[in-house]
């Protein structure tokens, strides 16, 4: 649990129970020492407010990229039915490479998923030229499922 200790300058820093007992710098240079372990614990010193839980944002993530892959899913299946397996399966390919880049750009940073989801040509091939180690493999995916959904639209017709 991190604490909040007070500075001669008035400033509050927030130190963790392992600190205890030593000395911290303070911004404005001055020298604070933590107050031992049983002190800390005292109730006199405030705790430090705790960083805000991301989970409430991770789960919308997942539920717009769960929407996004029943969606997806579907139209593979339905286009199996109209126009044949190997479209269908070039679909589902596209699909699961585009599911892919979203994880992976909401898991980087929630800002790139939003890009990735709102301006995805773009935003794809960018992130796949910043990053390529990480989008390449799910960006190939998706290349190579609209191929095979073009090859296998071109058979049908």
């Amino acid at each position: 649990m991190n604490y909040r200790i007070a500075c001669e300058c008035g400033q509050l820093l927030s130190v963790g129970e392992g600190m205890a007992g030593v000395h911290v710098t303070c911004s404005c240079q001055r020298v604070v020492k933590v107050p031992s372990l049983l002190e800390l614990r005292s109730g006199r010193f405030p705790p430090a407010p705790q960083p805000a839980d991301p989970s409430g944002a991770a789960q919308q993530h997942v539920i717009v990229i769960g929407v996004l892959g029943a969606i997806g899913v579907m139209a593979a299946v339905l286009t199996v039915f109209w126009l044949g397996n190997l479209t269908g399966i070039g679909l589902l390919l596209f699909v699961a490479g585009r599911l892919w880049m979203l994880v992976i750009g909401f898991r980087a940073n929630p800002n790139l998923g939003c890009l990735l989801l709102l301006f995805p040509e773009i935003m794809t091939f960018t992130f796949a030229a910043v990053n390529p180690k990480l989008a390449l493999p799910p960006l190939l995916c998706a290349i190579g499922g609209i191929m095979l959904f073009i090859i296998g639209l071109a058979a049908h017709l």
